[in-house]
């Protein structure tokens, strides 16, 4: 019996600065009959041209296919890439990471002929600009204090069983059983999906191999919105999952709410805690820094408190005004944006 076909699909908006490159990343895994589905999600900065122009060109070993997702939300743009993707293995990656060469092949090797199984690669953070704020957000990202422990962040020696992999990949009998991505879900789309086929009696392992690299945000504000909008997605998913929710998570929500009270009748208290969760900080990051060899660690090492700050309790205020204001209605499925025109 002939091996699954591989595809690959790649959710995207206004990635002209680094679509090439993963495409470049792409047409070296030397994989047969591969093919690449790009959903571009009305991009304005010159993203659709170059993806048509290398669509035309054939330059790369491998059928790369654009298609429109008008909605521009990433659940849309995932479901669109699927439905045009061949019947397989169906590969996730997002326009902004890299992969090194036999990414491709070590993913469907995991796989196999399993219809019951997702996974997914080690995630490395790297920066997304030059500049140490830039490397104090990867540095926090790579490590517990932005990870919260997940797996697919940390070392693992073995495949590890999780609610959740990071960029999971599937055959597409998966992606059928599910429905699709939950269209309605504007973030946080990727845990609803994986939480879903669990549900159904689906394995989620995290690999230790391969490693996929992922660009971070850049900037603080641009990492704060980032933050705000998991928050609040996730709020969302917890209505529908409650059962989805880590010990590990409350743990930014109980910082959050705590602050104003200590502030007002025991600020001794609130002063000593911030100090010691200082100290945590610089204790958990400083070997993330000095692992990552960035080129500005002291600047990067002062930086991470607000970094850390910003990952988590931006999020916890997420979702605590998701939990009272976000209410997103009933999941929609593929099937039923189709019955309703793409509505």
């Amino acid at each position: 019996m002939s091996p699954p076909a591989i595809a690959v699909i790649i959710p995207c908006r206004n990635e002209v600065r680094t679509i090439g490159g993963l495409l470049d990343d792409l047409a070296a895994q030397g994989v047969a009959g591969l093919t690449v589905v790009v959903a571009d999600g009305c991009s304005d900065d010159g993203t659709w041209e170059l993806l048509r122009e290398r669509a035309t060109t054939g330059r790369d070993p491998f059928r790369l296919v654009p298609v429109e997702n008008p909605d521009r939300s990433i659940p849309h743009g995932l479901n669109r890439a699927v439905e045009v993707a061949p019947a397989g293995i169906i590969i996730r990656l997002d326009a902004h990471g890299r992969i090194g060469p036999g990414y491709l092949q070590a993913i469907a090797d995991a796989i196999g002929e399993r219809h019951d199984l997702l996974v997914g690669p080690r995630i490395v953070m790297v920066p997304g600009r030059p500049g140490a704020m830039a490397e104090a957000i990867a540095a926090v990202l790579n490590s517990p204090v932005g990870s919260g422990g997940t797996p697919s962040r940390g070392k693992l020696s073995e495949p590890r069983p999780v609610a959740h992999t990071v960029m999971s990949c599937w055959h597409r009998a998966v992606w059928e059983g599910n429905g699709g991505y939950d269209e309605s879900l504007l973030s946080n789309e990727d845990f609803a999906f994986d939480w879903a086929a669990r549900s159904r009696g689906c394995t989620v392992l995290s690999l230790p191999e391969p490693v996929y690299r992922l660009e971070a945000r850049g900037t603080l504000a641009a990492l704060a919105r980032q933050r705000w909008r998991y928050g609040w997605w996730k709020a969302a998913v917890l209505r529908r999952h409650p059962g989805s929710l880590h010990l590990r998570q409350l743990l930014p929500v109980a910082e959050l709410l705590a602050i104003a009270p200590l502030a007002i009748w025991a600020p001794w208290v609130l002063a000593g805690l911030a100090m010691a969760w200082l100290a945590l900080v610089w204790a958990v990051v400083l070997p993330a820094i000095r692992r990552s060899g960035v080129a500005h660690p002291i600047a990067a090492a002062l930086f991470a408190p607000p970094v850390a700050a910003v990952i988590q309790l931006v999020w916890a205020a997420g979702l605590i005004f998701g939990m009272v204001l976000n209410h997103p209605g009933q999941p929609r499925t593929v099937a039923q944006r189709a019955t309703t025109g793409g509505a």
